[in-house]
């Protein structure tokens, strides 16, 4: 329930320094109950969830999440998914189709 929670906060079309505060303080309960649960889980070797713990200062930063969140991985992904490969190794790519 800790990270539903914190995902409602996230998503909202509003965001304050009070919610800034109750997602982080979700996520850091949300986080002591996965070690709680899971001791070999290492969450501060996840990129992601790293990246959750610090989404607080990005709302206070930037604002609500729906205007910027991703934007950066998907335009990333998106230039990815142009180039050409031959899925071998060092072999030469294909050049023929990307999409710059």
């Amino acid at each position: 329930m800790n990270l539903a929670q914190a995902i409602i906060i996230a998503s909202k079309r509003t965001t304050s320094p009070q919610q800034a505060a109750e997602y982080e303080k979700y996520m850091k309960r949300y986080r002591k109950t996965l070690k709680a649960l899971f001791p070999n889980f290492d969450s501060f070797s996840k990129p992601n969830f790293h990246l959750a713990l610090h989404l607080s200062a990005l709302l206070l930063r930037f604002g609500p999440a729906h205007g910027w969140w991703c934007y950066g991985f998907e335009r990333l992904i998106g230039l990815l998914t142009c180039l050409g490969t031959n899925n071998k190794l060092g072999k030469d790519v294909l050049k023929s189709h990307y999409c710059f």
